[in-house]
C-alpha cells in the first residue's frame, strides 16, 4: 500500500483512538517548547522562516526526522518504508499537480496537494506541510493567483525535500 492509501488508514487509526493520536501530538510538541528555551533560538527562528521560502538560501533541514518518526508510532523501520513511498509517490504528485495547473483543474489540485501536505507533516516536513496548505486553501477558494506567484518555489521545494528524503533513506 502507497503513502496515500497508509494516510488514509491512518486517519481511521486516529479517529478511532484519540488519546493514541493526543500522545503523538504531544511527543511533537515538546521539542518545540525546547527550542523556545534560549533568547537565540528566538532570534533565529524568522531568519530560518525567512529562508524556507527561498529554496537556495535555506540552511535548516526541511525534514524533522524525529518529528516523523513520532507520527509513525516511534517506529524508525516505518519510518524509512514511509519516507521510501515519499519519495516514489511525491514525484508522481509533483506530475499530477503540474497537470491540473496546465488545465485548471483546481479541485484536484486541492486534492492532491491536501495528499502532498499530509505525507509532508506525516515525514516531519512541517514547514513544507505548511506551504501546501496554503496551495490547498488557493485552489478550495479560488485564489489562483496565489498558486501561479508561488508556483516555481513550491516545486523547488517539493523536490528539496523529496531529495533530502531519499538522502535519509540512503
Amino acid at each position: 500500500m502507497g503513502l496515500f492509501g497508509w494516510m488514509k488508514k491512518d486517519k481511521t487509526t486516529q479517529e478511532k483512538q484519540p488519546e493514541a493520536a493526543q500522545a503523538e501530538e504531544t511527543k511533537v510538541e515538546e521539542p518545540k517548547a525546547e527550542e523556545t528555551k534560549t533568547e537565540e533560538t528566538k532570534a533565529q527562528k524568522p531568519a530560518q522562516t525567512e529562508a524556507q521560502k527561498k529554496p537556495a538560501g535555506r540552511t535548516t533541514p526541511w525534514i524533522h526526522q524525529e518529528t516523523g518518526i513520532a507520527f509513525c508510532g516511534d517506529d524508525r523501520n516505518v519510518y524509512l518504508e514511509i519516507l521510501n513511498d515519499y519519495c516514489t509517490e511525491g514525484r508522481d504528485y509533483q506530475e499530477k499537480l503540474r497537470k491540473c495547473r496546465e488545465e485548471e483543474d483546481w479541485k484536484n489540485y486541492a486534492v492532491y496537494v491536501h495528499a502532498v501536505k499530509s505525507s509532508s507533516k506525516t515525514i516531519g516536513a512541517e514547514d513544507f506541510s505548511e506551504e501546501a496548505r496554503m496551495h490547498e486553501m488557493a485552489a478550495k477558494e479560488g485564489n489562483i493567483s496565489v498558486i501561479h506567484d508561488d508556483w516555481d518555489t513550491f516545486c523547488a521545494n517539493f523536490e528539496q525535500v523529496i531529495r533530502e528524503a531519499e538522502s535519509i533513506i540512503g
